[in-house]
């Protein structure tokens, strides 16, 4: 059985970006609850994709919502970081992947 490499990466896409957006939605949610009582200085950063999450941190003067700040940030380093490398793999897979095409002279496989 032929391995099909034309989706190699796409799980790595699929799961980083899904990472990157649920830890997003999360510390989003969770600056937008900060700012409504009153806490501009920690909430505004958190509505800031990746870096946000780290300047919330440093200003938090709770230490325990401070660490699951951070927390949050690497989540999102992390899932950006696997959503783009998969996005490499599955370009450069696509790109050089093999095809099939019907001209004018017959079918040719290009590989």
């Amino acid at each position: 059985m032929l391995h099909d490499n034309r989706n190699k990466g796409i799980g790595k896409v699929v799961v980083g970006f899904s990472m990157f957006g649920a830890s997003y939605l999360f510390a989003a949610g969770l600056g937008a609850t900060l700012i409504e009582v009153s806490d501009d200085r920690t909430g505004k950063p958190l509505l800031i994709p990746v870096v946000g999450p780290f300047i919330a941190a440093g200003r938090e003067p709770w230490a325990i919502l401070g660490i699951a700040i951070a927390v949050n940030g690497v989540a999102q380093v992390f899932g950006l970081g696997l959503g783009i490398t998969g996005a490499v793999q599955l370009g450069k897979a696509r790109r050089n992947a093999p095809t099939l095409s019907a001209a004018p002279g017959g079918i040719q496989i290009k590989f």
